[in-house]
């Protein structure tokens, strides 16, 4: 191709002329920022490069000629504002050194990965088509479809380019193509967490194409200033604002339902953050504009602020927006929501009491040996963990202590909140004083005391339907002193970077046999994170099988992984799950719980892996209670019946399904748990897999954090000092 008879703006001949007789556009003219490559620059032997049609804080969008196919095409460059520069007239791209250098590679990972998501969709015709991507003068690019027309941004405009509101036929009309793709993108598991008017694009020839996707993935997943640089006020969620958050499909609902509200009413929605502080945001009606009703009211719902009170899936957003079907407003379904659970609380009580009804949870009905014990008026203190999303709900609490007090005249339960962090300390100080509290959670008292202070609770295991739980049937081999009671459990598995492995071109494995856990995977830069979790394997087959842990049974992993570390320089006091998130480890071995934690991080991009050893699953009690040994005998009494109340399914599905928390003993609530984290569901199928620490708990926990703060001091390996931690718990 002639390129000085070609003009660089339309790509039209241009007679001979300096100024195109097409378009205006003035040969030579530089570009607009002198980081921008020049027109006429050719990229791969075909790619001639245009004009800039755009461009923000992550690359480059240039109109382009492909020589090859002899069509328009556009170019996506990745030019990451802050990270990097260029020489004016120069293609090569200069990367800043140190930090940023590491940060550019990291992000230009995820913009190469950016292209090959976006390459699943090439058959879409509502997702852009990319054609090629390629790397070349020290950066990537991605070449795409151009698109010839306006964003719905500029659509719903005036000539004063003004925002104006669009007809409502004309709104749901250019949304609903998006409904589907962004469904399609949720199928693969990428999360487009950018939508707004900006990135959706109507062509002159009437199709409506969603636009850069890739970018609003690498705002999730890089730091705090990289994802506050993108997001979009108004048509953000909250939870957004978080760099660790529970992230989902809701979470394009919302950026959809603000676009549709900004195109219905001319105005963008209130920050989502502001509303949380005052919500302000009026209904489309209260502006003025004319709509259904079921409209109106679905509007708002992808709007909620809460994420369980939004439209789900798009699916769920399709069928209410576009087949119009009847939805509450997110402040009437709370509220009716808050009544059901009232509603919960009382019918589970009743159930207990021995009322069966066919509505409501079932809870755990104490035998005639605990309900048959005369109680005499008093009050009972508990000690409820505060301070965490995960802890107790002290409203919660407060209702069912309501139900379990109105049938007991003169009994009274008051509850004492402990943040967290001073729970241990305010327990030891309480034992001291001979002030204890009647129920307290046993998992903050240190062991040597606990049989000090704490009751035999032989007669609320004897009074409680054992058949109802996992676990609680072999409650004399876990627990042989009675001493304190479990609610829930845990057990350890590997979390994989998929997108990681994919990148390291490494394949996860479906299972890990212990003890090799750690060396097993070294080659995939496993964090260990928890090293009292790991010595905990050891537990689980100490427990089975009664052998004592031998040192060479867990010290090389160990050994072999510290070395590992230290050679790669990595900061043993990290955060594991930044690791994880940014690559610099591939698989993470923790705990079951933490499984939103890595949902958050890596939407549709991680792996839960199993672990075994002799063909068991190893797990830990987790949220015991115990009673006070200083109560008297009728304040005890009170104390264990009133724990079968928090042994009742409702409290079982409020504090671990609702909260996202650990396993659930109830077999009825962990049914229901498994349904919704799917990734665990090995548990529920394998539940006779599962160990325990047992007797060993005490000696095996405190050698794990040992090893920990030995190990994070990054001294040079020596096996003699782990033999000489391992010899203190009697365990060599």
């Amino acid at each position: 191709m002639d390129l000085s008879n070609i003009c660089l703006n339309c790509f039209k001949p241009k007679g001979g002329y300096d100024v195109c007789m097409h378009c205006g556009y003035v040969a030579g003219t530089a570009p607009e920022q002198a980081f921008h490559l020049h027109p006429g620059t050719i990229l791969q032997g075909r790619y001639i490069i245009g004009t800039v049609v755009g461009f923000g804080g992550f690359g480059i969008t240039y109109k382009v000629w492909d020589a090859t196919l002899e069509a328009v095409t556009a170019v996506k460059e990745f030019f990451p504002s802050g990270l990097v520069s260029r020489v004016p007239g120069d293609a090569q791209v200069v990367i800043f050194s140190g930090e940023k250098q590491e940060l550019y590679n990291h992000q230009l990972a995820r913009f190469m990965e950016e292209a090959r998501n976006m390459a699943k969709f090439d058959n879409s015709p509502q997702i852009v088509n990319v054609f090629d991507y390629f790397e070349a003068n020290n950066t990537a690019y991605i070449v795409m479809e151009f698109l010839d027309g306006v964003t719905l941004k500029d659509h719903a405009r005036d000539e004063n380019r003004n925002p104006i509101p669009l007809d409502v036929d004309m709104a749901l009309s250019v949304l609903e193509p998006m409904t589907h793709a962004l469904e399609q993108m949720h199928m693969k598991g990428i999360i487009h967490r950018d939508v707004s008017p900006d990135n959706i694009f109507i062509t002159h020839s009437g199709m409506v194409k969603l636009l850069d996707f890739g970018a609003a993935r690498l705002s999730a997943e890089d730091r705090e200033e990289t994802l506050m640089a993108i997001i979009k006020p108004g048509y953000a969620p909250p939870e957004q604002y978080r760099s660790r958050s529970k992230q989902g499909p809701y979470t394009d609902v919302y950026g959809l339902g603000a676009t549709l509200y900004r195109i219905l009413t001319g105005i963008t929605p209130d920050e989502s953050v502001d509303r949380q502080v005052e919500d302000l945001l009026q209904r489309p009606s209260q502006l003025g504009v004319k709509l259904d009703p079921k409209l109106e009211k679905s509007v708002m719902k992808s709007m909620a602020l809460k994420p369980e009170l939004r439209f789900q899936s798009m699916k769920e957003f399709r069928d209410a927006v576009f087949a119009n079907k009847n939805v509450d407003f997110p402040e009437d379904e709370l509220k009716k929501r808050q009544r059901n659970r009232v509603i919960a609380v009382f019918a589970s009580i009743v159930i207990m009491l021995g009322v069966v009804f066919s509505i409501g949870y079932a809870v755990s009905r104490p035998s005639l040996l605990l309900s048959a014990v005369e109680l005499t008026p008093d009050t009972i203190t508990v000690w409820l963990p505060g301070g965490g999303e995960t802890y107790y709900n002290a409203d919660i609490m407060n209702q069912l202590a309501g139900e379990f007090t109105k049938e007991r005249p003169g009994i009274n339960v008051e509850f004492v909140e402990i943040d967290v962090e001073n729970y241990a300390y305010e327990l030891e100080q309480a034992r001291q004083r001979g002030e204890m509290p009647t129920l307290f959670h046993s998992g903050y008292a240190a062991d040597d005391t606990l049989p000090e202070i704490a009751a035999p609770l032989g007669l609320l295991i004897d009074s409680i339907d054992t058949g109802s739980y996992h676990f609680i049937d072999n409650y004399a081999k876990w627990y042989p002193k009675a001493l304190e009671i479990p609610m829930a459990f845990d057990v350890a598995v590997v979390y994989g970077n998929t997108s990681a492995a994919e990148y390291y071109q490494k394949t996860l494995p479906d299972a890990i046999t212990a003890p090799s856990a750690l060396t097993a995977l070294e080659r995939w830069n496993i964090w260990h994170g928890c090293y009292d979790d790991y010595v905990g394997l050891y537990g689980g087959a100490l427990s089975s099988t009664g052998r004592r842990a031998h040192i060479s049974d867990s010290i090389v992993s160990l050994w072999d992984m510290q070395r590992y570390h230290l050679e790669a320089r990595y900061d043993p006091q990290t955060d594991p799950f930044d690791m994880l998130l940014e690559e610099e480890i591939v698989c993470l071995f923790a705990q079951a719980s933490n499984l939103r934690t890595v949902q958050d991080l890596l939407p549709g991009f991680y792996q839960v892996i199993p672990v075994y050893g002799d063909n068991t699953i190893y797990g830990v009690f987790k949220d015991t209670w115990a009673v006070s040994a200083a109560s008297g005998e009728n304040q005890r009494n009170i104390a264990m019946l009133f724990l079968t109340y928090m042994l009742s399914d409702f409290m079982q599905d409020s504090m671990y399904v609702q909260n996202d928390s650990y396993m659930p003993l109830s077999k009825a609530v962990l049914s229901d748990y498994v349904a919704v984290n799917t990734d665990l569901s090995f548990v529920a199928n394998e539940i006779r897999k599962v160990q325990f620490l047992a007797g060993d708990k005490i000696k095996l926990e405190p050698l794990g954090r040992e090893l920990e703060d030995f190990i994070a001091t990054g001294a040079e390996v020596d096996q003699n000092e782990f033999e000489r931690i391992y010899k203190k718990y009697g365990l060599s």
